[in-house]
C-alpha cells in the first residue's frame, strides 16, 4: 500500500524542466509542495523533489531534505540543498 500511495504522489507532482547550468541551491531550497525539477544533464535527465515521509493514512513532505530521482524512479541521493546542488553538478563538469 505504501509502494501505491508514493507512486501515486510522484505521478501528480508539478514538474518544471531546467537546465543543469542554471540550477542554483536558492532554487533547490525554494521548491514547493508537490513541485519536482527535472533537471538535464550530459548523460541523464535527474529528478529533484522533496524527501517524503511515507505513513499509513499519509504522504508527507521534507522540509530540509531532497531526493534525487534517476529517470526510472530510483532514489539515488539523499541530502539538504547544498549537498544536493553538489551532487548534481557532479554531472555536469568536464
Amino acid at each position: 500500500m505504501r509502494k501505491q500511495m508514493y507512486q501515486n504522489y510522484i505521478e501528480k507532482l508539478n514538474e518544471e524542466r531546467v537546465d543543469s547550468s542554471s540550477l542554483t541551491v536558492e532554487r533547490i531550497k525554494n521548491l514547493g509542495t508537490k513541485e519536482c525539477l527535472i533537471c538535464s544533464t550530459s548523460t541523464v535527465e535527474l529528478g529533484i523533489m522533496h524527501k517524503l515521509t511515507i505513513t499509513e493514512t499519509s504522504v508527507i513532505e521534507s522540509e530540509n531534505e531532497y531526493i534525487v530521482l534517476d529517470a526510472f524512479g530510483y532514489i539515488i541521493w539523499t541530502d539538504d540543498a547544498k549537498g544536493t546542488f553538489d551532487y548534481i553538478q557532479g554531472f555536469t563538469k568536464e
